[in-house]
């Protein structure tokens, strides 16, 4: 699949971030990861065309799928309002969510997140 533009890029990122998350609650790993790799290559061609800032808007999202990705993908250009929205996920949601949020709070703390950890650089 190639991405075309931002709309498109923030269009898909959107809809498979809400499927990765449901299929990971449902244990359906096979299209959790599909759309982890899209959700992937969105967010690195929004990085790699110096626009992630167009995510921002996701994180006051009803959707709390949709504020997790956004907040995993704004990490370390809005660190203060990701941080607050992964504490925020970690302390009123339950199941595999929360716990996502609660270990992607750990490996910041202990700078295992490197700043380009979701990014595939352009070849």
């Amino acid at each position: 699949m190639r991405i075309e533009n931002i709309d498109e890029a923030i269009d898909l990122f959107k809809k498979h971030a809400i499927i990765q998350c449901e299929a990971t609650e449902e244990g359906n790993y096979k299209m959790g990861n599909k759309s982890y790799d899209i959700i992937i290559r969105c967010i690195s061609f929004i990085a790699n065309n110096s626009m992630l800032e167009k995510l921002s808007f996701l994180l006051k999202d009803n959707n709390t799928y949709l504020r997790f990705w956004a907040a995993c993908a704004l990490l370390h250009t809005e660190e203060k309002e990701a941080i607050k929205v992964l504490k925020d996920i970690k302390r009123n949601e339950t199941g595999f969510i929360s716990l996502n949020a609660e270990i992607t709070l750990s490996e910041l703390e202990k700078g295992n997140l490197k700043k380009d950890y979701l990014i595939k650089q352009k070849k």
